[in-house]
């Protein structure tokens, strides 16, 4: 790398790759996973599919579902890794 010689290598992502890297990265952001824009990726009926895993989520106070996003709360975030698992679990 230094003298000069870079390597770069792309990966295609299958459409499971892409899900769980949306599901992931967004629920890192304050902002959450905006369902809408996302809807192409991780499908529109997200929520529907993972309504009981929200509901368990929500009652733990682990996420929260408002304005079209799925947001983890603060305690949520402390627990991100967890959180996503049971999500795409």
């Amino acid at each position: 790398y230094l003298a000069g010689e870079h390597y770069c290598e792309r990966v295609a992502l299958t459409e499971t790759d892409r899900y769980e890297e949306t599901v992931m990265l967004f629920t890192r952001l304050t902002s959450g996973l905006d369902l809408d824009a996302s809807a192409s990726v991780i499908g529109r009926d997200f929520v529907v599919r993972h309504q009981k895993k929200i509901d368990r989520l929500t009652e733990a106070g682990l996420i929260e579902l408002k304005d079209g996003h799925l947001r983890l709360t603060e305690h949520g975030l402390e627990l991100q890794n967890a959180v996503v698992v049971e999500l795409l679990d």
